[in-house]
């Protein structure tokens, strides 16, 4: 469990990248106290869904992720949510064109 100068710390490691997600240490102190971040991840091969796999995950994990998707220039989707204004879906296209992997989120309260 981090602390919250530990998240201090990754978020200003990667300003720029968590100003796009409109994510700051608070925001991942909070996700980490109040809420389970569920994570759904669907792979697609053209419009056929091959499989599907879902797991609960850690703040450390959402923080990861985040930081590869804005390195990977995925497309990132924030709503509103019952966490604040944060990603909710994550859309990851492979370099042919053919395979797209798309994690979406979901926060509910411990």
């Amino acid at each position: 469990m981090k602390t919250y100068t530990e998240f201090c710390e990754l978020v200003n490691s990667y300003k720029k990248a968590f100003k796009k997600c409109n994510v700051n240490a608070n925001t991942l102190s909070d996700l980490q106290n109040n809420y389970v971040i569920t994570e759904t991840i669907t792979y697609k091969e053209g419009r056929k869904v091959s499989s599907r796999e879902t797991k609960v995950i850690s703040t450390e994990y959402f923080g990861n992720v985040l930081t590869a998707a804005l390195f990977f220039n995925d497309r990132i989707e924030k709503a509103y949510t019952i966490a604040g204004y944060i990603p909710v879906k994550l859309t990851a296209v492979s370099p042919d064109k053919k395979t797209r992997v798309i994690r979406e989120y979901t926060y509910t309260c411990k």
